[in-house]
């Protein structure tokens, strides 16, 4: 029985469907011929029975005739006189014709009694002579007398007619059987024709052909649907292989521009190093020369660092600092910012429609969100032409105003928000055209790949914008300005809706992913007038968080800057620090003495969460005073490094001076965190406006 049934499960789905189908078959046509013989046999006999009853009367006159001695009366069937003991008196008639002779029918048993209880009922009785043979008979009492008429007739004919219709329909049924079998077989050989296909592609995607599908199925039927299930099932596998291949070779790209990006700078030291151990330095010049460029070297080693562990930090899903924030406050922080570090440049804060900007309010990490218009605007400025004039929108419109590319995700179980935080940084330079549009939020990727790297940065920055927004529930899309130039969208949810979003966006694989939208929407480019607050050389409108210093401010900052030489990473530090203290001197490089209102007001620009511009500004100025290249040199790159701390210099809260700038906490000069006196690397956490973030083509794209 266990090989029985091991055999049984063994055999193919067509095999077991057609003996299955022959065993409900077989049941069938056996009852129907036994039903069949049945009826004709009983057909039969009660013909025979009906023929004898009507034949009773012909043959009692025939034995009363032959008794008698009278002429005989032909009769068709054979008739018998028996007495009261049931012994033959008489007979008369013939046999049924036939080759045959089939004898005398057994009568031993018809008494008087027995032919009284049958009442001319037909039975069915032996030969007399024992041999294989039936009759039926049919008895009737004498009324006159103790005499019993039986009238006879052979069953061999009849016999032999059922045992030919009883071969004839079994044989019959047989042959059903096995036509049956045979177009079963042809049917389910069709049917089963799409899940040979269905086989036969499972083979093709086990082989590694991903690209199989089935069609051709209506849906209403089985094999439609399994065919629906299985082209979905393949399309996420397929679907699943390539983000996996993507992800891969993305790793691998990552691996590679990431190893070339640390290696690059690693050469220039491990270089100078050894020029300088094996005294190739032979005289101060060039030691200060190897000196500035091993500094310049780690110092951009050391952004590329913290860009790739600020990314790091958003993949592993750090958690986020929710707080209520203002991204009006966010955009005016940046104008002043920038305008400071570079006033040539007219940045204007608009609303909507070119009107005056209004508080706009999200739930999200307020330093990241500010690093997100930091990146965002240091793109703008590096990348774009001098002069270029800028505009920071933001913006509260509803979920359906937007585009549906700039529409954060939402579930299918929760309703959109009613509202939508938007914050846009417009600019007028030459734009982002072609394919790299598809491509600018992707790590390391450039647009132009001769742009040099001092300008043209790391290739980080609008990916760790892509990263934050997306961990924020939000879409970073790019527009093509009106005339010329990009706009970057960053649209975040509002209200309490944004919190569910961040809860959406930690529970992602990829924050950057749920940000990244293809836009090729336009967006409407304001006019540059009185409808917003703008910040440039002599004209300034200041921020509710600072005041903002004069053109007469500006060129004291920019003449201490000169006296005092070629200054170190941490001069614009000092300077505002020695004028909160009221001292009549600075410390820098060079000792040069600054009045008191001369540093306080010099330092005024620079007051801000990113006090890198005021090293920068230094740096500029140390150039047009005729430093050496060395000299020239150090601060610049010093003050990249110097505004990674700068964002931890002042808060939100801070309370303001008589001079509009918000207080210096006290730092120890020994620090060992800051690089310019120690040599060790300082935390680099904060936005540095100044600092090249990301890359865009000279002139011709972003990234």
């Amino acid at each position: 029985m266990e090989k029985l049934t091991a055999r049984w499960r063994s055999s193919s789905l067509r095999t077991q469907l057609m003996v299955l189908t022959g065993l409900l078959l077989m049941p069938s046509i056996l009852l129907t011929s036994f039903v069949s013989i049945s009826v004709v046999r009983d057909s039969l006999v009660n013909s025979i029975d009906n023929e004898l009853r009507e034949s009773l009367g012909t043959v009692s006159t025939a034995l009363m005739s032959d008794m008698i001695g009278s002429p005989t009366v032909n009769v068709s069937k054979r008739g018998y006189l028996l007495d009261s003991d049931g012994e033959i008196v008489a007979q008369v008639g013939s046999t049924a014709p036939g080759p045959v002779d089939p004898g005398e029918p057994d009568l031993s048993s018809f008494t008087r009694e027995l032919v009284l209880q049958t009442e001319q009922s037909g039975m069915t009785v032996r030969s007399a002579d024992g041999e294989d043979g039936s009759w039926r008979v049919v008895a009737a009492p004498q009324a006159d007398s103790d005499y019993t008429v039986v009238t006879a007739e052979p069953l061999g004919w009849a016999n032999g007619m059922i045992s030919a219709v009883t071969l004839l329909t079994l044989s019959f049924g047989v042959a059903t059987l096995l036509v049956a079998l045979t177009v079963g077989w042809i049917l389910i050989t069709r049917a089963f024709t799409p899940l040979k296909r269905v086989e036969a592609t499972a083979a093709a995607i086990a082989a590694g052909d991903l690209s199989q599908r089935i069609s051709g199925y209506s849906s209403a039927t089985e094999v439609g649907q399994l065919s629906m299930s299985l082209n979905r099932m393949l399309g996420q596998i397929e679907d699943a292989f390539d983000a996996r291949t993507h992800s891969e070779n993305r790793l691998r790209q990552f691996v590679a521009d990431a190893s070339h990006e640390l290696r690059t700078p690693l050469v220039s030291i491990r270089g100078y190093s050894e020029l300088y151990r094996h005294g190739a330095l032979d005289d101060d010049e060039k030691v200060s020369q190897a000196m500035g460029r091993i500094e310049s070297e780690a110092t951009r080693m050391t952004q590329l660092v913290e860009d790739l562990l600020s990314l790091a930090r958003v993949d592993n899903g750090r958690a986020l600092e929710i707080t209520d924030v203002d991204l009006l406050v966010l955009a005016h922080d940046a104008a002043a910012d920038f305008a400071a570090a570079w006033p040539d440049r007219r940045i204007t804060v608009l609303g909507p429609d070119d009107s005056a900007a209004a508080p706009v309010w999200t739930r999200g990490d307020d330093a990241r969100l500010r690093q997100v218009v930091v990146n965002l605007m240091t793109n703008a400025v590096r990348y774009t032409p001098q002069g270029t004039d800028l505009e920071i929108i933001v913006e509260n419109p509803s979920f359906d105003a937007v585009p549906q590319e700039q529409q954060p995700a939402v579930p299918d179980d929760e309703s959109a928000p009613t509202w939508l935080a938007q914050l846009k940084i417009r600019d007028h330079g030459p734009g982002i055209k072609g394919p790299d549009r598809t491509r600018i939020f992707e790590r390391f990727y450039r647009a132009d790949t001769s742009r040099t790297r001092e300008t043209g940065g790391t290739g980080l920055g609008l990916s760790i914008v892509a990263s934050v927004v997306g961990q924020h529930g939000g879409v970073v899309t790019l527009e093509e300005t009106p005339g010329g130039g990009a706009t970057f969208v960053v649209t975040l949810p509002g209200g309490e809706s944004a919190e569910a979003a961040i809860e959406r966006a930690a529970d992602a694989d990829d924050p950057a992913d749920q940000a990244l939208r293809s836009s090729g929407a336009e967006a409407p480019r304001a006019s540059r007038g009185e409808s917003g607050t703008w910040f440039s050389r002599g004209a300034w409108t200041p921020s509710r968080r600072r005041s903002a210093p004069t053109e007469e401010q500006l060129e004291r900052q920019r003449q201490a800057a000169e006296e005092s030489g070629p200054a170190s990473a941490s001069s614009g530090r000092r300077m505002r620090r020695a004028a909160r203290r009221g001292e009549t001197t600075v410390p820098s490089a060079g000792d040069s003495p600054v009045e008191p209102g001369s540093a306080a007001e010099a330092t005024g620009a620079g007051a801000s969460d990113a006090d890198g511009f005021e090293a920068g500004d230094s740096a500029r100025a140390s150039t047009a005073a005729g430093a050496s290249p060395a000299e020239q040199a150090q601060p610049a790159r010093a003050a990249d490094a110097e505004a990674g701390t700068a964002g931890r210099e002042t808060r939100d809260d801070a309370p303001f001076g008589d001079d509009g700038l918000p207080p210096i906490p006290e730092i120890d000069e020994d620090d060992p965190s800051i690089i310019d006196e120690t040599g060790e690397l300082p935390d680099l956490s904060g936005p540095d406006p100044g600092a090249p973030r990301d890359d865009r083509s000279g002139g011709s794209s972003h990234s």
